[in-house]
């Protein structure tokens, strides 16, 4: 059973290691890929939306969910033809994330933090990382593969720590059956004596 777990930790590690190198190396393919596969989820989530929307049409008000839809349907289509606005996306995403960061250290100032700066600088520097990626679409995607292949590369170290952890324990094991078995073999000799007397 441990030696499943070991392999499976093994080929887990290599497969993060690689996957994650490979989206720090091509920013671009990782970006397509996330594109393609997330207008796909899109096209596939607006195609039974769409007979939702009608069924409900039969039986009451759906035309919403047809609007919300085709809405989806027109979004997937847009991301596999245009899979750079993914970056776009992120950009925007990002810069909103780095104003929520300004205005939590404001409140954090009211409050009397001491430290509230830091905070207000790192909303400055994440809101300056949503602009730019906003506008450019390389460095868009730039972080969006500096963040899979950080998060690949993370899995990996688990990955390996795990397997790591799973030799020691084995060791461990090893070590507790060598001792039970002299303990058992030194019982018999024992009891061997015992009858002899």
């Amino acid at each position: 059973m441990l030696k499943t777990a070991k392999t499976s930790y093994l080929l887990r590690g290599i497969l993060f290691l690689v996957l994650g190198l490979v989206c720090l190396c091509t920013p671009k393919g990782t970006v397509t890929s996330i594109a393609w596969i997330a207008g796909i989820a899109l096209i596939l989530a607006g195609v039974t939306t769409f007979f939702l929307g009608r069924r409900r049409n039969e039986s009451g008000p759906g035309t919403l969910l047809i609007v919300a839809a085709c809405a989806m349907a027109v979004a997937g289509l847009g991301l596999i033809v245009y899979p750079g606005t993914i970056a776009i996306m992120a950009g925007v995403f990002i810069l909103f994330e780095g104003v929520e960061f300004i205005v939590r250290a404001l409140r954090c100032r009211k409050a009397g933090y001491r430290r509230w700066g830091l905070i207000l600088a790192a909303g400055i520097v994440v809101a300056l990382l949503g602009i730019a990626a906003a506008l450019s679409p390389r460095v868009g995607e730039t972080l969006i593969s500096l963040a899979i292949g950080a998060g690949f590369l993370g899995m990996a170290a688990g990955s390996f720590v795990t397997l790591a952890g799973i030799s020691q324990v084995e060791h461990i094991l090893g070590d507790t059956r060598q001792a039970l078995s002299s303990l058992a073999d030194t019982d018999t000799v024992d009891a061997e004596a015992e009858v002899v007397e």
